[in-house]
């Protein structure tokens, strides 16, 4: 599985080290390590859609694409490309358009499945095989509706599954003036799911957590019995999305050249967040986590 990344950004961590300084005036100091934490469970699954839905093969009216389509930190999906409705399994009539892709995935506490939703827009003509001497215009419009589900061509594999329906405007083999297409079958090949990973750099002292990375920004609090509170919040193309983390501290120990250096570090932790338009929650007891120190 991909694992959702806070990428790790050395520049800003020694730029802030030179900057920051106590109300005092006396140089407050930190240690630095990097840490990664993966929660396995269920509810930290995050789904990725990079692509637009077809229908299975066999299915008529079929349904392809050849479009590039994106997701961002909020969950929202963007494309455009082609879209190609054949009609028999000769291929011929065929209907071509250029289309414009939208859509969002997102879930929430009260409906923690995701749902997918895709709009396909666009224009385009029909050619009625018969070398090219019949083509008319046509518009498309589908509405695509799906959540996670086994993939109609492989039983052993996930994907989002759901149903097409809409409208082709102009004569096509289904109607002479417009057909409506309702309850297609269909799925999104370019689709999967990973963890909830967090992998940054953190500076800490006694009373403090301070995260530094590229696409994040995050600061925490220590308490007196070394249990901690973080939140990261996404920046640049990571914008929209956030993440809560709590447990315990505990002991690690590195080598520093030959000198071993003890250091505190999450051996606990739990997280509530929104990565991608969906609602995560990791479980502290599925959390996989490792700390080390970093010294140059």
């Amino acid at each position: 599985m991909n694992r959702i990344r806070i990428r790790i950004s050395l520049f800003a961590l020694l730029a802030s080290l030179a900057l920051n300084f106590s109300a005092s005036g006396a140089v407050e100091t930190f240690t630095a390590y990097g840490l990664n934490i993966v929660w396995t469970n269920s509810e930290a699954v995050v789904w990725d859609v990079n692509g637009a839905p077809r229908t299975p093969g066999g299915a008529m009216p079929a349904i392809s694409q050849a479009v590039a389509v994106e997701m961002d930190a909020a969950g929202k999906i963007t494309g455009s490309g082609t879209t190609t409705i054949t009609y028999n399994s000769s291929g011929l009539p065929v209907s071509r358009f250029v289309v414009d892709i939208t859509g969002k995935i997102s879930s929430s506490t009260a409906k923690p499945t995701p749902v997918v939703t895709i709009v396909i827009k666009g224009s385009g003509y029909t050619i009625d095989g018969s070398g090219g001497a019949t083509t008319t215009l046509n518009k498309l419009n589908l509405k695509f509706t799906g959540q996670p589900g086994q993939d109609p061509t492989n039983p052993n594999r996930l994907r989002i599954v759901g149903t097409v329906s809409g409208t082709i405007t102009g004569p096509t083999p289904l109607d002479a003036k417009s057909a409506k297409l309702s309850g297609l079958v269909a799925f999104i090949s370019n689709s999967g799911s990973s963890f909830t990973d967090l992998s940054t750099v953190i500076l800490q002292n006694t009373k403090k957590m301070l995260v530094y990375d590229s696409d994040w920004s995050g600061s925490g609090s220590i308490g007196r019995t070394n249990g901690f509170k973080l939140v990261a919040k996404g920046i640049g193309q990571n914008r929209g999305s956030s993440l809560s983390v709590s447990g315990s501290l505990g002991s690690y120990t590195n080598n520093v050249g030959t000198n071993p250096v003890v250091f505190l570090a999450p051996v606990s932790a739990g997280a509530k967040g929104k990565i991608a338009g969906q609602v995560v929650t990791g479980d502290s007891t599925s959390a996989e986590i490792g700390a080390g120190l970093i010294a140059d």
